[in-house]
């Protein structure tokens, strides 16, 4: 997460007058300009978050500039824990009125995976995919999330996300109203067997399985498209996408040290 969030790069805005040498400093100068400069004219941050950004920035420094580098380095490792905190702690809580939608909306579905992707220096709009079983169907949701309704609503932070509403897959409406927290995108709905029986079928499939947390199945002429919805949308070949059926199946032999995201799924739990 630090290597992608703003946020905690501003708290390491004290090194700019700490670290010795001219060259670390410009480096920390131009990550810092970086981020910033993408937070206002990137379209990807809401402004209340590209100021709050900055003011952090300007802040940290501030304090590397005007302290001994003892307390500049305390006050950027105690800002970069509580951004760390705050950041953790909004995830749990979105992850939480999230889960509780779902149990609302769809009380006779059971969830397996509630995957949430949150923006860079944006704690409160995610991007929510819904993995859930109801009855004899595996069914998989895509929505946009806001934990803060009032100042930003869902189907504004699902303009700011990269592609937005737009999906590759076969989704059709969910038959639930948006709301200011929660904006629908789609759902899709195939038999819950489907993937144990293409996984036993294609070895493409078998080996997109040990990495797909939020796959989706697809009918495409005699064959299948198989793919995780996190990456729905990606221009080009897809890594996280095939495209299977008779004759046509190509198999990476990719073997991965870990149990399959969705072995929920494959062993029909």
């Amino acid at each position: 997460m630090c290597f992608v969030e703003p946020l905690l790069w501003a708290c390491a805005a004290v090194l700019l007058f700490v670290l010795p040498g001219r060259i670390p400093r410009v480096l920390v100068g131009v990550v810092l300009t970086a981020g910033v400069g993408l937070a206002w004219f990137s379209g990807f941050v809401p402004v209340v978050f590209a100021a709050v950004l900055t003011l952090l920035t300007a802040g940290m420094i501030a304090v590397g500039r005007f302290t001994s580098p003892r307390v500049a380095i305390a006050s950027g490792l105690t800002a970069w824990l509580a951004v760390t905190a705050v950041l953790i702690g909004a995830g749990r809580t979105a992850k939480n009125q999230v889960e509780e939608v779902l149990a609302d909306r769809f009380p006779a579905a059971r969830t397996l995976d509630t995957v949430l992707t949150p923006l860079p220096a944006d704690p409160a709009c995610r991007q929510v995919l819904a993995v859930q079983i109801s009855g004899d169907q595996y069914v998989i949701r895509k929505a946009y999330h806001s934990l803060a309704p009032g100042l930003i609503t869902a189907e504004r932070c699902s303009r700011l996300y990269p592609g937005g509403g737009e999906t590759d897959a076969p989704l059709v409406p969910v038959a639930q109203p948006s709301t200011a927290a929660i904006a629908w995108v789609g759902e899709l709905s195939i038999a819950a067997d489907t993937f144990r029986t293409l996984s036993g079928e294609y070895c493409a499939v078998r080996t997109l399985m040990q990495f797909a947390r939020a796959p989706y199945a697809a009918p495409r002429g005699d064959g299948w498209t198989v793919a995780d919805l996190r990456f729905d949308g990606e221009t080009g070949p897809s890594i996280f996408e095939v495209e299977v059926g008779p004759g046509q199946d190509q198999c990476p032999r990719v073997r991965a040290p870990w149990l399959p995201p969705r072995e929920d799924v494959l062993r029909g739990r």
